[in-house]
């Protein structure tokens, strides 16, 4: 499970779907609402819940088989009008590992028209893309890991990633927690997110503030 989902308040839970066909399988979102998934063959993670509960996004096997036996298997990225909406693919694979040919999360942008995706690749490290869903234009944010986008505070709106890092001083790189504007600005640090206990400081800098962030 994204650790972002783990910040969020659970409250109790609504099913979207009156009845669930046998093959269904619900998922519970961070603000307490949940989603139903009539078939969930080939879902990869977890699913995500537009702001204003319309539509789900998520991630599902292609069916096609890697370029190279060691590279990520390719995925599509599809979204569903609820409750029962029939999936629209708003984002194949293509020729490159750099273009979202291996998806392994995705989320709502705040305002419900952008969804941001972390995409594998063979290399160095995991890219964040943004996708406007209205014109399907997409955009890298950075390299990434475990994105989130904070749904309250001053930075509401704002995604939250692990930003990899290289540094001039020594060698090695991580991922510390950045605050990134949907342009790709990098604003803030999250303090003590650079080291192997990145999520629980992030938790323990969430939980004092009383933010939350999916």
């Amino acid at each position: 499970m994204n650790e972002f989902v783990k910040f969020g308040s659970w409250l109790a839970i609504a099913t979207i779907f009156a009845a669930e066909p046998a093959n269904a399988h619900t998922f519970a979102m961070p603000d307490g609402r949940a989603v139903t998934l009539p078939d969930q063959a080939g879902v990869i993670g977890e699913p995500a819940l537009s702001p204003d509960g319309r539509q789900v996004a998520y991630i599902r096997a292609n069916g096609r088989k890697p370029d190279n036996q060691d590279d990520p298997s390719p995925t599509e990225i599809v979204v569903a009008e609820l409750p029962s909406g029939a999936p629209k693919i708003v984002v194949s694979p293509n020729s490159s590992y750099f273009d979202l040919r291996s998806a392994v999360r995705v989320t709502y942008a705040a305002d419900g028209r952008r969804l941001y995706v972390e995409a594998d690749c063979p290399c160095d490290s995991d890219s964040i893309y943004q996708i406007d869903l209205a014109t399907g234009t997409r955009r890298r944010i950075a390299w990434g890991i475990e994105m989130g986008v904070l749904r309250d505070g001053p930075w509401s709106g704002d995604l939250l990633m692990g930003v990899h890092t290289c540094y001039p001083d020594h060698s090695g790189c991580n991922y510390p927690v950045h605050v990134v504007t949907a342009a790709g600005k990098l604003i803030y640090v999250v303090p003590g997110t650079a080291g192997a206990d990145r999520s629980v400081r992030l938790h323990d800098w969430l939980s004092k503030n009383g933010w939350r962030a999916w």
